[in-house]
Formats: C-alpha cells, sequence, structure tokens
C-alpha cells in the first residue's frame, strides 16, 4: 500500500511537473519575427506586392480566353514566364547584401504545405501564404475519385491566379501585424506615401426657344496618383521666425525658441542628383458634347453636333515639394503632396473636336445633308488642364491641411480620405451644372511597402 501510494505520488509530481515545463518553454519562447526580421519582412512585402500586380495584369487575358488549368500553363507560362521575371526585377533592385527569401509548396495531391529556405518569420508568412492553396485543395479532394489527380484539375486558370492573390495578401497581412509589433526603434526611418486625387463630374442642360434647341453634355474624369518613400527626417523649428522678431530677442531666446518649437520632418530624396520631377501618373478622359438644333423656312432644318475629347494616362513629373511634418509634442502632423503636372515633354493627352453637320434638302442654298468636317486633332500637355481648389485641402496644386490633423497610426499606417468634396473657388464656369464637380484626396503613409 505504501508502495502504490508512493507510486501514485510519483507520477501526479511527474505529469505536475511536465505540465509546468510545458507552459515554461511555451511562454519562453520568442516570437516568429523580431528586429532582426525587417529586412526581410520589408523585401518579402515587396516581392508580394509585385506577384500580386503581375497576377492582376495576366487575369484579363485568361479571363478573355477562358483558359482552363494544365500543370503547362501554370507552370511554365504563368509562373516561369511571367511572374518569376517580376519577382527578379524586384531582386535586382535590391542592394547588397542580397535577401535569402522564403518559398512555400503545397502538394496538390496530399494537400500538405512545406516552407523551403529563409527565416522562421517568413517561413511562418509563407505557411499563411500555403493554407489558402491547402484549404481549397482539401474542399476539393473528396469530389475527385482520383486521389493523384491535382486539385486544380477542373478550375480555370482565373480561379487559380485569384487563389495566388488571396495567399499573396493573407502573407502580407501576417507581416504587417508582425512588423507593427517591433519596436519602433529597429524600423527604418522611412514613410511610404501613396495618393490618390480624383476629380470626376457631369452634367447636362437643355435650351428650347422658339423652336431651336440647344443642348450640352459634359464629363470629366481625373485621377493623379503615386508612390514616393519620404526619408532622412531632420527636426526644424515649426514656425520660422522674420528677423523683425529675431532683432527684439537675445541670442538665447532665440535658440530656447527654436529648440522649444521642433518637429519632425520626412522629404523625398532622389536617387539620382540630375532628378528634376518625381515621376507620377495621371489619367484624363474629359468629353464636351454641344448640339444645336436650327430651324428654317418651309420647315428645313440644321442640326450640328460638336464634340471635344481629352483623354490619356501616364507618368508625368511634379515638383519635389513632398513633406511629412510630424508635432510630437502636441500628436498631430501635416503633410504636403504636389500634384500639378510640370514636365514639359512629351505631350501625353490626346485633344480631338469634330462635327457633325445635318441639314434638310432644301433651305440651305444645295449645302450637303451629311457634312463631317476635318477633325481637329493635337496632342497637348497634362498641365493644360486645370486642378481645382479645395480651400484649407488643395490650392495651387498642392495638398495640404490648413490646420494640422490629430497623429492616428493604425499599426504603423496613417490613412487620410476626404470623401467626396466640392471645389471651393469657380471650376468649370463655362459649363452648365459646374456644381456636380467632385474632388477627393486620399492618401496613406505607411511604414511598409504601399502595394
Amino acid at each position: 500500500m505504501k508502495l502504490l501510494i508512493s507510486v501514485n505520488h510519483l507520477r501526479l509530481f511527474l505529469v505536475v511537473g511536465s505540465i509546468l515545463l510545458a507552459n515554461i518553454c511555451a511562454a519562453a519562447a520568442p516570437p516568429p519575427c523580431d528586429c532582426k526580421d525587417v529586412t526581410d519582412i520589408l523585401y518579402r512585402i515587396k516581392e508580394a506586392n509585385a506577384a500580386i500586380a503581375e497576377y492582376k495584369n495576366q487575369l484579363k487575358s485568361y479571363a478573355a480566353a477562358g483558359t482552363m488549368f494544365t500543370n503547362d500553363e501554370y507552370n511554365i507560362k504563368l509562373q516561369t514566364g511571367k511572374i518569376q521575371p517580376v519577382l527578379n526585377t524586384v531582386n535586382a533592385a535590391q542592394p547588397p547584401p542580397k535577401i535569402k527569401t522564403s518559398t512555400g509548396y503545397t502538394d496538390p495531391h496530399s494537400c500538405n504545405s512545406y516552407p523551403k529556405g529563409g527565416s522562421p518569420c517568413l517561413q511562418e508568412a509563407v505557411m499563411k501564404h500555403e493554407s489558402v492553396h491547402s484549404n481549397v485543395c482539401r474542399s476539393r479532394k473528396p469530389t475527385r475519385l482520383n486521389p493523384l489527380s491535382d486539385y486544380r484539375d477542373g478550375m480555370t486558370m482565373v480561379a487559380v491566379i485569384q487563389e495566388e492573390i488571396t495567399g499573396y495578401y493573407n502573407e502580407i497581412g501576417y507581416l504587417t501585424s508582425e512588423f507593427a509589433k517591433l519596436p519602433d526603434k529597429c524600423k527604418p526611418p522611412i514613410w511610404y506615401l501613396h495618393y490618390e486625387v480624383m476629380v470626376t463630374g457631369g452634367g447636362t442642360k437643355t435650351r428650347v426657344i422658339s423652336g431651336d434647341r440647344s443642348q450640352i453634355t459634359w464629363k470629366i474624369n481625373h485621377k493623379y496618383s503615386g508612390t514616393v518613400e519620404l526619408s532622412q527626417p531632420i527636426s526644424v523649428p515649426k514656425l520660422a521666425m522674420n528677423p523683425q522678431q529675431m532683432a527684439k530677442m537675445t541670442p538665447q531666446q532665440i535658440i530656447q525658441a527654436m529648440q522649444s518649437n521642433l518637429v519632425m520632418q520626412w522629404r523625398y530624396h532622389p536617387t539620382n542628383a540630375t532628378q528634376l520631377y518625381v515621376p507620377f501618373d495621371v489619367d484624363i478622359k474629359d468629353e464636351i458634347i454641344k448640339f444645336d438644333h436650327e430651324t428654317g423656312e418651309g420647315g428645313s432644318y440644321e442640326e450640328t453636333t460638336n464634340t471635344q475629347s481629352w483623354e490619356g494616362n501616364g507618368a508625368d513629373g511634379v515638383s519635389n515639394k513632398f513633406v511629412f511634418e510630424v508635432d510630437d509634442l502636441n500628436k498631430t502632423y501635416n503633410i504636403t503632396i504636389p500634384i500639378q503636372p510640370s514636365m514639359q515633354s512629351p505631350p501625353q493627352l490626346k485633344f480631338e473636336e469634330k462635327e457633325v453637320i445635318n441639314r434638310t434638302a432644301h433651305g440651305y442654298g444645295g449645302a450637303p445633308l451629311h457634312e463631317t468636317p476635318t477633325p481637329t486633332k493635337k496632342m497637348i500637355l497634362f498641365s493644360t488642364m486645370q486642378i481645382p481648389i479645395v480651400k484649407g485641402l488643395l490650392e495651387n496644386g498642392d495638398i495640404r491641411h490648413g490646420t494640422d490633423l490629430p497623429l492616428k497610426f493604425v499599426e504603423d499606417t496613417l490613412t487620410f480620405d476626404s470623401g467626396n468634396v466640392k471645389p471651393t473657388a469657380p471650376f468649370l464656369t463655362n459649363l452648365p451644372d459646374a456644381e456636380k464637380v467632385k474632388v477627393r484626396v486620399y492618401y496613406r503613409l505607411s511604414k511598409l511597402p504601399v502595394n
């Protein structure tokens, strides 16, 4: 009996001890990602964003063709032919030392996933990606008669690509979350800025006088967007003092005033010393249609339709005025983002004016019943298009807040969205329903590369 009691006590001790040891080990286990993984995280996110962009680029052609999955189509044409060159480009842009990234693989027969290479942090991220493939695989395998078949058999290439995109988004989500948990001291002093400004609107006006009728219809659609890297923060006085103010102060007072009112500024620094403009993208599609119906004697009439259009998209450049300014004392910020196109060549905006005239057979001296004069066509600069003014937000072609805004980050990201707002200064005054013009300003600042 005593022996039995001793054995039971020993068993209990061993069980409790094992539980305690397991808990201690679990508590002591380091998180998958730490400061040494920062460079790897940033690089892997760049890879993922580049892959997503190319997958999306391939979607349209695959959707139009209705291409079904085959191993050759996926592995050779898509992965080797399209995706890998994009990843090679990302790698080529990475300065030494080169990053050893991670990859993953999901067996299309067993549905099991495996990471390959890279740090435990990247391997964990890759497995988040592969879990998407594994889950789709397991959802389809029970319906397959042949256990050795590829789970993607019978799927369209569009579905396969969308699965890859979802996997990469899963991966980015995990890396973003892990990066946000790291202390600021190990994060690069860089902010990635992505911005978009949309100007949209349209209207119609009809006028009828003594049988004559005229109508004007218009629509505009402008988009200005770009992504820049803001770095090399410096401390500067928030309010510059003019010479008159400084003349009334002692040197000690000047120094004290400057030191007590400092803000941090991040700016865009070109890698090329000869770079005059910061690249950004412009997309414009405007149209004005004027219709006139003029009545003559005896039921005669003449109708004229005049159409003016502006259409173009491409890269242009803006002056380097980018500034992200943080007042850490008051927990506020402001930003300057230029969107006024400044490049003088080449013209990328196609302007066309064409006219169509229809007349009755009588009353116009034998003029043609249908007439289409030679259209006017020319290429013009993006800068010829007016940018609206929104007081306290968009003035003189620059985004700048009239008052500093609260500094509120969510996982190392600061987002602003004005929603649709009306210009505060006259815009398109020569057109009806000018009040229907809307401006939307959006930007995002992130410690991570913006996708």
